[in-house]
């Protein structure tokens, strides 16, 4: 097999197979592609019905911080869990065809990224128009943090793929990873009721890294300068995706003898 594809073919094949994946992910449900957007609505629903009305947070505008926090998370959370074994469960697919197995991680990824922008639009707009509010400049930074939240994503789906390839238990060590990390982020209670002695443990967490910049643009709790969050957020998307570049480019010749 030759996967000495130019880079223009890869990305024609990544856009294919993205499209693809779209449609036959869709095609027999009844809902169709609209259970893009019911399922994240009651998983937002259900978040601010406990958080909000039972335990009673007092939180202002929290309708707007879980659609900083939430949406991001599962975004993040949801694309892990179906990347991670898109190599092993597609071998016979890679194998019949002249695909680089890359480009099936990255058609999964930018699946779930069109899933993730849709669902945060609208329900963006339903909870901005519900609560009559009005947007501040820092709104022009968001696609900033989106883009940096989808490179962040893809330098971990490439490297957790290309890991479970050789170690398959790496799945289940990362479900049970991201459960806890569901505890330990801030993503349905703001970082001001984190112990102090904690606060550095939620700081070096990447994935509240990566949502912390959604947080200060959407609503500001804390009053706090968005340079520098956005500054390491940018640094750790960045370096995801070269890291995971990186790590496929020194195991593929491998991974293809094992596929």
């Amino acid at each position: 097999m030759n996967h000495n594809s130019n880079l223009k073919e890869f990305f024609n094949i990544s856009l294919i197979l993205t499209r693809t994946q779209l449609k036959s992910r869709y095609r027999s449900t009844f809902a169709g592609a609209i259970w893009v957007i019911i399922n994240p609505i009651i998983l937002f629903l259900a978040h601010a019905l406990i958080f909000k009305q039972i335990i009673k947070l007092d939180i202002p505008n929290y309708f707007i911080f879980l659609l900083a926090s939430l949406i991001p998370w599962t975004f993040i959370v949801g694309n892990i869990n179906m990347v991670i074994p898109s190599l092993v469960t597609n071998r016979e697919f890679l194998n019949s065809f002249n695909i680089n197995p890359l480009s099936l991680v990255v058609s999964t990824v930018l699946d779930n990224f069109l899933n993730f922008c849709i669902s945060f639009l609208i329900i963006g707009i339903g909870v901005f128009l519900l609560l009559e509010t009005s947007f501040t400049t820092s709104i022009f930074l968001l696609p900033f943090a989106i883009i940096n939240l989808l490179l962040f994503n893809m330098g971990i789906s490439i490297f957790l793929s290309t890991v479970h390839v050789f170690f398959r238990d790496t799945q289940y060590f990362i479900n049970f990873v991201n459960g806890l990390m569901y505890l330990l982020t801030p993503i349905f209670y703001p970082v001001e009721m984190v112990p102090s002695w904690a606060k550095v443990f939620v700081e070096i967490n990447p994935y509240y890294i990566m949502i912390r910049p959604f947080q200060l643009i959407l609503n500001n709790f804390s009053n706090t300068s968005l340079v520098q969050p956005f500054l390491i957020a940018t640094i750790l998307g960045v370096g995801s995706f070269i890291f995971g570049f990186l790590f496929w480019q020194k195991m593929k010749d491998e991974i293809y003898a094992v596929l």
